[in-house]
C-alpha cells in the first residue's frame, strides 16, 4: 500500500513540475538550450544579424567598434531570440572571427 501511495504521489509531483515549466499551452519540460543552439537558427537569425552590423549598417566610429557592436548583437540574438544557454553563448561567441566562421 506504501508504494502505491509514493508512486501516485510521484506522479502527482511530476505532473505538477510539469505544468510549472508551460510556457504557453504545449508542454515544454526543460529548456532544450544545446538543441537549439546547435539548430539552423543561428545561421538563419543570428547568423543575418551579425553580418548585416558587420558590413556597415549600423553607424560605428571604426572598424573595432563596428565588430564590436555586431558581436554584442550575435549574443543577444543567442541569448534572446533563440534562447541559448549563457555557457553555449560564451562558447559560441567567443571572436569577431569565430563567429564570421560559424556564419560562413
Amino acid at each position: 500500500m506504501k508504494k502505491i501511495i509514493i508512486a501516485g504521489t510521484s506522479l502527482i509531483l511530476t505532473l505538477g513540475l510539469a505544468s510549472v515549466s508551460r510556457t504557453g499551452m504545449e508542454y515544454h519540460l526543460g529548456r532544450p538550450a544545446f538543441a537549439l543552439c546547435t539548430a539552423a537558427s543561428i545561421r538563419n537569425d543570428c547568423c543575418f544579424k551579425f553580418i548585416k552590423i558587420a558590413n556597415g549598417d549600423v553607424i560605428a566610429r571604426d572598424q573595432d567598434d563596428r565588430e564590436n557592436k555586431a558581436v554584442a548583437e550575435f549574443r543577444r540574438c543567442l541569448m534572446k531570440d533563440i534562447g541559448c544557454s549563457v555557457e553555449m553563448t560564451e562558447m559560441k561567441s567567443k571572436s569577431f572571427e569565430g563567429i564570421a566562421a560559424i556564419c560562413r
